[in-house]
């Protein structure tokens, strides 16, 4: 294949990422870090891989000057170090998601956003995997964990107990938590309620694939035994709520 026709393909994929990026914001007017970073770092390489060839010479020569030429390699050594990073958080959202449920743990999920008083996609895509390893538990108890934010009408937990009660689900096993703003504070407040009504510490933790990792973390920070009911995400969402969780996990390792 010649440069010219691998040039092209590189601005093809990467303008592809690009409105892969930009689909939440377009569709769902969801804008984050997580597409915020996706958005810039792709248009930089669509317009990188489809400015014309006198334009590289042009480059070239300003990377003969020492200054230019440090700048490169420093970008350079960032980006080898990112695609390491990327990798390394990649393969613990991984193993993290590979943790079954114990016999009997107590189920917690974590609420991701409210619109209205109904369900976000995201808390629908949550709550439906409560839904079914609920019914396939019956003896399974479950904390609903999420407070209220200022732009919504009910907290989150009250959404998932009124959700799953009209799914069938009884009451006298949901368990409202609705102090919690983070994921931290998901782990930690429901810790509480675990000890409060002396429920088992293995608990089975019901987010998106993502998003175990961090929230096995913090459950262990509390004394909890982590598992993972993982569920995942709308394709065109995946990637913006990826990156956003790099960022998460970092946050986690430095704080």
């Amino acid at each position: 294949m010649s440069i010219l026709k691998l040039k092209n393909l590189f601005a093809l994929v990467s303008g592809a990422a690009l409105i892969l990026f930009l689909i939440p914001f377009l569709v769902h007017r969801i804008l984050n870090i997580g597409n915020i970073t996706g958005i810039v770092i792709f248009a930089l390489l669509t317009v990188f891989f489809s400015v014309p060839k006198s334009v590289y010479k042009r480059l070239k020569q300003w990377t003969k000057n020492r200054v230019v030429a440090w700048v490169v390699k420093i970008f350079s050594a960032l980006a080898v170090v990112v695609v390491l990073l990327t990798v390394v958080i990649s393969s613990l959202m991984i193993y993290a998601n590979l943790q079954r449920p114990f016999e009997n743990a107590t189920v917690i999920v974590l609420g991701c956003g409210v619109e209205g008083t109904r369900p976000s996609l995201m808390l629908t895509e949550r709550l439906n995997g409560a839904y079914d390893y609920l019914v396939e538990h019956p003896q399974a108890v479950c904390i609903l964990s999420g407070g209220q934010g200022e732009d919504e009408e009910i907290s989150e937990s009250e959404c998932m107990y009124r959700w799953l009660v009209d799914k069938g689900i009884s009451s006298q096993r949901l368990i409202k938590e609705d102090r919690s703003t983070s994921t931290q504070e998901n782990l930690r407040f429901s810790r509480a309620i675990i000890e409060e009504y002396d429920l088992n510490r293995h608990v089975a933790i019901v987010t998106h694939d993502f998003h175990g990792y961090r929230a096995a973390a913090y459950a262990k920070e509390e004394a909890l035994i982590p598992s993972a009911i993982p569920v995942q995400n709308r394709w065109w969402l995946f990637p913006t709520f990826y990156v956003r969780e790099l960022y998460g996990v970092l946050d986690l390792w430095l704080l």
